[in-house]
């Protein structure tokens, strides 16, 4: 490339793209899968968009101090099987940001790693999705995302670590600091997930699993797949039973890190709020001697709890004259339980009939005659 600018992709294209020194572009492959090399040189930018390609060497190489911003679906594919990791297919030989809302998907052949991360590199995510994947061994110790001299970080967006090969680590680094998004890191065939020299969890959901070479019906799942010198006297996992509290829910810990150990979807807002998908129990990583707090807050206003057949509203803004507040138990076909409502107050209690309930849901309404809804509806499984 010449420097600034939007460049366009042609399907079937072959070389190498290099984006010079210190430039900014932005690289359209719309057109169709290309097999072409992507260099990005010290300090250069590059907008990534819609863009297939594989190659026979290292697909994407950072020179360092460098920016991809991600946007749409991305796909890079290593087409060598070239040994001893001579050529993996996310090449960081210096520090490399990833921006954006897209997504960044990256496969390797055997005997090389999805990405490497050169001795002093390193990555940070903050917005996209990236995603890692081998299936095929590495051929030395190793993981899919490589490189013990390499530091990794994530902030917002999701880093997705997937080994599916012998005795493969999903990430074998030097550093991990997550203070935000979401980290998953899987092995199929390894016992630990991620090996580090260190691990710092500030913020956001981190899900680790591995699974036994010997034995693959054993599997281990948080701290157990971590392979980390003072992980484990560290942090520790607790299970917190939300079963009584209103969705989603906000969290107070010396470490306020979610695990989604139970298989369910966390999903954390700009208020450092969070909620699961399915289930009654958050698990929660936390500092070693401490416990966390978790409240129910629907972030809209007010908190509803259950407590045998009393169900309690709790409303932290103030509502206009009039204000309705109902709840509504319903069984697990749907239908109808049990409904009551009381004008609105800073606090409530109801006596419901929750024989055969699966689900609480709560609504604040303008008033009786106009039941229209001032504030998000929230429920509580059962």
């Amino acid at each position: 490339l010449d420097g600034q600018g939007y460049y366009c992709l042609a399907a079937g294209a072959t070389g190498t793209v290099t984006v010079p020194a210190g430039a900014s572009a932005t690289l359209d492959g719309s057109e169709g899968a290309a097999e072409v090399q992507i260099v990005l040189e010290q300090g250069a930018a590059l907008i990534l968009k819609d863009v297939e390609t594989s190659y026979d060497g290292s697909v994407l190489v950072f020179k360092g101090g460098n920016r991809l911003e991600l946007q749409g679906s991305n796909r890079i594919t290593g087409a060598s099987s070239e040994p001893d990791n001579l050529n993996p297919s996310i090449l960081a030989e210096g520090s490399v940001s990833f921006t954006g809302k897209g997504l960044l998907y990256a496969d390797a052949q055997s005997g090389n790693a999805a990405m490497q991360l050169n001795p002093g590199a390193a990555i940070s995510v903050d917005g996209p999705k990236v995603e890692l994947y081998k299936n095929e061994r590495l051929g030395i110790d190793g993981g899919v995302l490589n490189g013990s001299g390499g530091s990794v970080s994530v902030s917002q967006g999701l880093l997705a670590c997937y080994s599916n090969s012998d005795n493969l680590y999903a990430a074998s680094i030097g550093s991990f600091i997550q203070n935000g998004g979401s980290a998953i890191f899987l092995c199929d065939d390894h016992e630990h997930a991620i090996r580090a020299g260190s691990i710092t969890l500030n913020g956001g959901s981190f899900r680790v699993q591995g699974r036994s070479h010997e034995n693959p019906d054993v599997y281990y799942e948080n701290a157990e797949a971590v392979e980390c010198a003072g992980f484990s006297s560290t942090y520790h996992l607790t299970e917190v039973n939300v079963s009584t509290m209103g969705a989603p829910y906000s969290i107070s810990s010396a470490y306020s890190s979610v695990a989604d150990g139970a298989y369910q979807a966390v999903l954390v807002d700009n208020e450092e709020r969070f909620m699961i998908a399915g289930g009654n129990t958050l698990y929660v990583w936390s500092g070693n001697g401490t416990d966390p707090v978790v409240n129910g807050v629907n972030g809209a206003g007010y908190t509803a709890m259950v407590s045998g057949s009393t169900v309690s509203v709790s409303v932290h803004e103030e509502l206009p004259a009039g204000a309705v507040i109902a709840a509504a138990a319903f069984n697990a076909g749907g239908a109808l339980v049990d409904y009551v409502s009381a004008d609105a107050s800073a606090q409530i209690s109801f006596e419901m009939n929750l024989d055969g309930a699966s689900v609480i849901r709560f609504y604040v309404l303008k008033s009786r005659e106009d039941m229209a809804p001032i504030m998000p509806e929230t429920e509580i499984r059962m």
